[in-house]
């Protein structure tokens, strides 16, 4: 019987097996960890060329009521594949749009003023989009939805 425990005890079969059992859950968390970084960032791309895109938009006299059909749909907007239906997607987005002055220093001033003698006001048009972006699972310490945000500014005149 001692020989057959000895035996038993010094056997190396099954080590890789069980060593393997107990790390892939911590292997299978940060592949989805990964993945899950890598939406968030082709999120952050689409804002920002959404933002780009906005600018563009109302710099070729487009009209700012229908920013989110005419430029935000071709970002943001999902298809059902089975149906080809459009899936609601304009609940977590937001769009802000302005326009800005200043003078050659930097100085924002009201678009109505005038710079100093010599210098002119440049006039810009400034778009700010917003869209939650939901993680696949809840990680601790980070909310169950963050926002993504795209900024761009493009000078008028």
């Amino acid at each position: 019987m001692k020989k057959l425990i000895r035996k038993f005890y010094k056997s190396q079969d099954g080590v890789a097996a069980t060593e393997f059992a107990l790390i892939s859950p911590v292997l299978v968390v940060m592949l989805i960890g990964v993945i899950d970084v890598g939406f968030y960032t082709n999120e952050k791309m689409k804002a920002e060329s959404a933002a780009r895109a906005t600018v563009e938009y109302l710099l070729s006299s487009g009209e700012e009521e229908n920013i989110l059909e005419d430029v935000l749909s071709l970002f943001f907007q999902d298809r059902d594949e089975s149906s080809n239906e459009d899936i609601s997607w304009s609940n977590d987005l937001a769009v802000e749009t302005g326009y800005v002055c200043e003078c050659s220093d930097g100085e924002e001033i009201s678009c109505t003023a005038s710079c100093d003698s010599g210098d002119y006001r440049r006039r810009y048009v400034e778009a700010t989009v917003t869209k939650n972006y939901h993680p696949f699972m809840a990680y601790p310490g980070l909310p169950s939805s963050m926002p993504v945000e795209g900024y761009a500014r493009l000078q008028k005149d």
